[in-house]
């Protein structure tokens, strides 16, 4: 099911996008299904308490973290539009902004690693800090190969 909602998130980056609303809500749908699945899993993995301090934690990450997901999703959007036209210039300004999306992510996971671990103790908050970057690891695995080969088009 997870891979299933991963290729979808990819399949709609690439769609053609004539409206830009029902883009954005396309994009608003498969997160909440995906945050769902998620948000499911993480509690079996973590095994936490459903009233714990930790799920206001985690819902101020996942809102975080969906507004970077948006912007890694108009980023390959932005690329699957430009393949025809892909120079030197698109590619460094694409390469420079995905390496400024991953910081920003690696830098989220982390502060809330630490929020979790005032809160949780470093045992749940390492599990969250693994968890996360599994999940990271996934979308960026499905996403990467689902995308052309630079020069691929040319």
């Amino acid at each position: 099911m997870k891979k299933l909602v991963l290729a979808l998130i990819v399949a709609i980056s690439f769609s053609s996008i004539s409206n830009a609303q029902s883009f954005v809500e396309e994009v608003d749908f498969f997160q909440s299904v995906f945050g769902m699945e998620k948000k499911a899993i993480i509690q079996n993995y973590l095994n936490v308490d459903t009233n714990s301090e930790f799920w206001d934690i985690y819902n101020d990450y996942e809102a975080q973290r969906k507004e970077l997901g948006q912007e890694r999703l108009e980023l390959l959007v932005n690329y699957a539009n430009t393949l025809a036209s892909y120079n030197d210039d698109k590619a460094d300004f694409l390469i420079k902004h995905n390496n400024k999306l991953s910081k920003k992510l690696d830098k989220l996971i982390y502060k809330y690693y630490k929020r979790v671990k005032r809160t949780n103790g470093s045992k749940l908050a390492s599990q969250f800090y693994q968890a996360e970057h599994f999940f990271l690891g996934e979308i960026r695995s499905a996403a990467f190969s689902t995308l052309p080969i630079i020069g691929e088009f040319n």
